[in-house]
């Protein structure tokens, strides 16, 4: 009973993902993420690498969602998914000889200052990369994600297509990606700056 009420729940999350809903990638980032990390640090052995693929996956899994539709179960593809980048991480590993370097995004509770200089080198950072948008693609993101919206509703509000709103909000996740690096896109994706 208690599994077919979590694969229920799954499929909600999954299908709000699928709708273009940051709640849904949230909620399923909350409900599995520390479970995909430590399924992947058994596979590639580094903790910081583990947590960086298991983000990866996330990130992936947004960009993929609208292929997403036949997954019956999100959880297995969660796992299967972090397994193969995780052998995947271990492969780009071996073949450059060279640990990847990620920003670390840890917290030093006792020195308040520093942290605030810090956010807001984050939030500088993340405007400027939203300020390199174009108007109609930024847009389209803002109504995404400050405002919870799925693509149908920003089709009918924009008077666009929901083709046209996925083009300019895989147009706006690609310019972000590249200008805020892989771990900072995910952290903003996720932490809601």
């Amino acid at each position: 009973m208690t599994t077919a009420i979590q694969l229920n729940n799954d499929q909600k999350l999954l299908q709000s993902l699928i709708n273009g809903e940051n709640r849904g990638l949230e909620q399923l980032f909350k409900k599995y993420y520390t479970f995909l990390v430590r399924f992947s640090f058994q596979i590639v052995k580094k903790e910081d690498a583990a947590e960086d693929v298991v983000q990866e996956v996330f990130i992936k899994l947004w960009d993929k969602k609208d292929s997403l539709e036949g997954v019956q179960n999100i959880k297995a593809y969660l796992f299967q998914a972090t397994k193969n980048s995780s052998l995947n991480w271990i492969k780009a590993k071996k073949n450059n000889n060279e640990s990847l370097d990620f920003v670390s995004f840890t917290h030093d509770s006792g020195n308040n200052i520093e942290e605030h200089i810090e956010f807001e080198e984050t939030q500088a950072k993340i405007n400027n990369a939203l300020g390199l948008l174009p108007t109609k693609c930024k847009e389209v993101f803002l109504l995404s994600r400050n405002e919870g919206k799925s693509y149908k509703e920003i089709a009918e509000l924009l008077s666009i297509s929901v083709k046209t709103v996925e083009n300019h909000m895989g147009k706006a996740l690609k310019i972000l990606r590249g200008e805020l690096g892989l771990v900072l896109f995910a952290f903003y994706l996720l932490q809601g700056l």
